[in-house]
């Protein structure tokens, strides 16, 4: 593996997981506090070392995401065990750089119990699920129904509110294109340069999973 590129990586991922501890550490002490800036700094790790080939980084910050997500969409409250269950995978995330650091490898650390836990926190608290609203989006010939949920619609009203842009952003790739997860993420780190990504379609994971033409 290229050091140039590891080296980057590991710095980077030093510097998102400081940013995260010490936003969960302020979340524990604010539970109403917005969970979108520790949401994207989980994606973006995520991104990272799914590029750079770390598995089992990958499927963790891929499964800490998924809480942070089912937390910022309502169907989950945050609660000292969610907090607690954050802090703990990051702990590890930050284990998996010291180990990449010193043998350029992630090592074989177990994180079959964190996924677990932040598994069940998702499912025990699915009842609580916000109710989704819906929104009709016209697109040249088709009408094309989309949902939003509560936390979504409430994002649009304060950015209205303080008369701020909203856009729908059409992104089409190439059908026969390699890496088309690789590209999207590209996509998405070159826009949230110039603001705040609300909702894609497909789901994040569906296009992390290039489930989409």
């Amino acid at each position: 593996m290229d050091n140039k590129y590891l080296n980057v990586f590991i710095e980077e991922s030093n510097e998102y997981i400081q940013k995260l501890n010490i936003e969960l550490l302020e979340l524990g002490k604010n539970r109403d506090r917005n969970v979108d800036e520790i949401f994207r700094y989980m994606h973006t790790l995520k991104g990272m070392a799914g590029t750079m080939g770390f598995e089992k980084f990958t499927e963790l910050s891929h499964q800490l995401e998924d809480l942070l997500d089912a937390i910022r969409s309502g169907s989950i409250s945050i609660s000292p065990e969610v907090v607690d269950v954050l802090l703990e995978g990051v702990d590890i995330l930050q284990e998996f750089v010291e180990e990449i650091a010193e043998n350029g490898q992630e090592g074989n650390k177990d994180i079959s119990k964190i996924i677990e836990k932040a598994k069940i926190l998702i499912k025990n608290n699915n009842e609580n699920e916000a109710k989704n609203n819906k929104y009709l989006i016209e697109e040249k010939e088709n009408k094309i129904e989309h949902s939003f949920n509560e936390y979504e619609l409430k994002i649009f009203e304060e950015a209205s509110r303080k008369n701020m842009n909203i856009f729908q952003i059409k992104v089409v790739l190439q059908r026969d294109c390699l890496l088309k997860s690789a590209r999207a993420f590209l996509v998405f780190k070159a826009i949230e340069n110039f603001g705040e990504v609300i909702k894609t379609i497909p789901e994040v994971k569906d296009i992390e999973d290039e489930k989409f033409d």
